[in-house]
């Protein structure tokens, strides 16, 4: 079910369909106000348009912040095979990369390995918070263990104790996602 889902989201991407902000897709998100849920990644995963070129109108790999393989466009991480064959040398463009994005949320969302019978049980600002997580921090459950379980359980309190997320530059210095950590404390206090 979960993979039908997205592939509809694919298509409806690919049509242009998927950025209207009154689409039926995203008829329970409306929360996000203005923006699609894909928009919300987007902004999310790179509002100052890093490795935007406005004269090519292509994504090109830029520098991860917390250092390792490069990212493009929104929040891709590089596989060490894709720097190697130099997958994007020659850039992607606004649609792939959203294609890309929405791959990347397909496979974050797959890598959660929640079995169906609970994954039927969650509303979608569970499902959105859990797909987050997984997207950006690559494994919850092994990173997040106790917001991961909070979730699941629609445990306010201890969402709320364990949400934040940090990154660590090249250098190894700390620093706080804030935008990120704000939106989805907004997201708890409001939907939990």
């Amino acid at each position: 079910m979960k993979k039908i889902i997205i592939q509809i989201i694919l298509c409806l991407f690919a049509l242009g369909i998927f950025f209207a902000s009154a689409s039926p897709v995203e008829s329970h998100w409306e929360e996000l106000g203005e923006k699609t849920v894909i928009g919300w990644f987007m902004e999310q995963e790179n509002s100052i348009k890093k490795g935007w070129s406005e004269q090519n109108q292509k994504w090109y790999p830029h520098e991860s912040l917390e250092g390792g393989n490069p990212t493009i466009a929104y929040g891709h991480k590089l596989t060490d095979e894709e720097v190697k064959n130099q997958t994007f040398k020659d850039g992607i463009t606004e649609v792939e990369a959203g294609i890309l994005l929405l791959s990347d949320l397909s496979k974050a969302l797959n890598s959660l390995n929640i079995p169906d019978e609970y994954y039927k049980t969650l509303n979608e600002w569970q499902k959105f918070i859990l797909v987050d997580y997984q997207f950006n921090l690559g494994n919850m459950k092994a990173i997040f263990p106790k917001m991961y379980v909070a979730t699941v359980l629609k445990d306010k309190a201890t969402m709320l104790k364990e949400y934040k997320r940090y990154y660590r530059d090249a250098d190894g210095n700390r620093h706080e996602l804030k935008g990120r950590n704000e939106a989805i404390y907004e997201i708890i206090n409001t939907h939990f």
